[in-house]
């Protein structure tokens, strides 16, 4: 009879703390990214925290003036209705216009969000998250540069293709990032 042997197998995980991505924008150009780790990913948040709250105060308020203006809107229409006794789906919409300066500040209110966003949120996640760009030549030096260097003397295409492996680090996609 055969013995049997019991094989003892070791389970591994395996993780890089940094992984390496390939520009899709201009041939040769290597990221190196850092892997998201729970430590990282609460230094951005804590990093990042007024500028989350006031991204959220801007959507509360844009939020709330729309309802605001959705509710003016109804009333106006049903307010016309009832003038000119007729149904409220008959009425059309050019009858009752819009609030200009309810339009004008939630514009301004997006505007400003995505300045918050682009001028103070996207950068900390290229700053944190890239480590270096290999194969970039800026001013005749061809040192691979951190996410800080490529941030300030880059070309927005590689900041922008960087800033995007970024926040796909973190599960991000485009419309996340802008929001």
């Amino acid at each position: 009879m055969a013995k049997n042997k019991s094989v003892v197998s070791k389970i591994v995980l395996s993780f890089e703390t940094k992984i390496k991505v390939s520009s899709k924008v201009v041939p040769g150009i290597v990221y190196t990214l850092y892997n998201v780790t729970e430590a990282l990913r609460r230094t951005i948040s804590l990093e990042l925290a007024d500028q989350f709250e006031t991204l959220t105060e801007i959507a509360r308020t844009t939020t709330k003036l729309a309802a605001e203006e959705e509710q003016r809107v109804s009333e106006a229409k049903s307010q016309l209705a009832q003038d000119r006794q007729c149904l409220a789906e008959e009425i059309p919409d050019e009858d009752v216009s819009e609030d200009l300066a309810t339009l004008m500040e939630v514009n301004e209110l997006n505007q400003r969000a995505a300045a918050l966003v682009d001028n103070h949120i996207n950068p900390v996640y290229v700053e944190r998250v890239v480590v270096n760009v290999a194969g970039l030549e800026i001013d005749g030096s061809s040192e691979d540069i951190d996410g800080k260097r490529l941030l300030k003397d880059g070309p927005r295409e590689l900041y922008d293709e960087a800033l995007q492996f970024s926040r796909n680090q973190f599960g991000l996609d485009a419309e996340e990032a802008r929001d």
